[in-house]
C-alpha cells in the first residue's frame, strides 16, 4: 500500500479530532501521526525527532498528559464514526483500570499435588 493510501486513509478519524481539539494541539497530533508510520522508534520523543521540528517535545508530551479537549468526547465521535459506516460492531471491554473491593488474598492455601492421593 502506497504510503498516501495510509495517510488518507486516517483522514476520517482525524477529521473527528479536528473536530473536538484546539487548533494548536490538532497540529501536534497531525505531526505525530504523520511521523509514527515512518518513525524508527514508536515513541513520542521518536516520532518528534523523525519530524525534523523545531518544537520542544515536552509539547507533544501535553497533548496526552494535560490535555485540553475531552479525551471521552472524542472517543465518543469516533464511534459515531464507526457505527455509520458498520451494521455491526463489537465491543471488547478492558477492566484492569476498575478499583477491586473486598479480601485480596491469593494462593492463602496450597493446593493438592497430583502425585499425593488420600
Amino acid at each position: 500500500m502506497a504510503p498516501m493510501d495510509v495517510a488518507t486513509s486516517f483522514l476520517p478519524v482525524l477529521q473527528v479530532f479536528a473536530a473536538e481539539m484546539p487548533q494548536p494541539a490538532f497540529q501536534n497530533l497531525l505531526i505525530l501521526v504523520s511521523e509514527w508510520l515512518v518513525a524508527p522508534r514508536r515513541t513520542i520523543l521518536g516520532m518528534v525527532r523523525a519530524s525534523g521540528t523545531p518544537r520542544h517535545h515536552s509539547a507533544f508530551h501535553r497533548l496526552f498528559s494535560s490535555a485540553s479537549w475531552s479525551v471521552d468526547a472524542v472517543g465518543l465521535a469516533v464511534f459515531d464514526l464507526v457505527t455509520a459506516t458498520m451494521s455491526t460492531v463489537f465491543l471488547t471491554i478492558d477492566d484492569t483500570l476498575i478499583p477491586r473491593t473486598g479480601n485480596h488474598k491469593v494462593l492463602t492455601q496450597r493446593p493438592p499435588s497430583v502425585g499425593n492421593s488420600t
